[in-house]
């Protein structure tokens, strides 16, 4: 019953993940679908990085339960944010076309 344990918010992550990736095989084309996974992707290894640095015999458990492997880095593999284009600003000279 104890929601706010670091552990159970990050296995309670990995359920949401796989919640979204079975929307996902029968829904495919959902584009708003794509980005919440990929942003529960990201919350999630940053649950998981938190875990790791604190509390490493959860964070094996975790792994195991869910059968994912062990994090590299925190900037390593995966999403990033230069991944998500939207907010980014184009420069203001942009490529001209010659003719």
């Amino acid at each position: 019953m104890d929601c706010g344990n670091q552990a159970i918010q990050a296995a309670v992550m990995c359920e949401k993940v796989i919640s979204q990736l079975d929307h996902l095989r029968v829904h495919h084309k959902d584009a708003s679908g794509i980005i919440r996974m990929q942003r529960l992707l990201a919350q999630r290894r940053k649950w998981l990085f938190y875990l790791k640095n604190n509390d490493g015999l959860a964070y094996q458990q975790i792994l195991r339960c869910y059968g994912l492997e062990d994090l590299k880095s925190e900037f390593g593999e995966g999403i990033h944010k230069k991944n998500f284009h939207t907010g980014q600003k184009k420069r203001a000279g942009g490529v001209k076309k010659v003719s």
